[in-house]
């Protein structure tokens, strides 16, 4: 109820042309709501700018496969696509673009398709603050 009230709000400002300042750590309310975001690391100003833009620049998640022998896949991909980084997750394999370049999607069904794989699910990401956040605060680059 809350995160609805708040994206009401949020439209309301936005529609009036008006800004507001929150903080908060459910960033799929901030994924909702958000057309400029900052970000703080260890009290500093790490990102300041375009939500989008944060959001292309560091969410590199494209790809979640479940249900499956995680070690297993990731040799198989990492064998089949070595452009492509991989983190084995809970019960996931991952798989991270490493340049800004279009994913070819066709790449790891044919993949799995070829060595005869079965997960439980293949489930392309969508871009969001979460996991930009997540990357941005291990890197040192920010």
């Amino acid at each position: 109820e809350l995160a609805g009230a708040a994206e009401k709000i949020c439209e309301v400002l936005k529609e009036q042309g008006k800004t507001l300042l929150f903080s908060t750590k459910d960033y799929g309310l901030a994924d909702r709501i958000s057309t400029h975001i900052l970000l703080l690391k260890r009290g500093t100003a790490a990102y300041a700018g375009k939500a989008e833009e944060f959001r292309t620049k560091w969410d590199r998640l494209i790809l979640t496969i479940r249900g499956c022998d995680t070690k297993h896949f990731e040799e198989i991909f990492r064998q089949a696509a070595p452009e492509y980084e991989y983190r084995l997750g809970d019960g996931a394999v991952e798989v991270l673009d490493r340049s800004s370049c279009e994913t070819d999607f066709t790449t790891f069904y044919r993949i799995t398709a070829d060595n005869r794989l079965m997960p439980d699910l293949i489930e392309r990401n969508r871009p969001n603050i979460g996991n930009a956040v997540e990357a941005a605060i291990r890197s040192d680059d920010i």
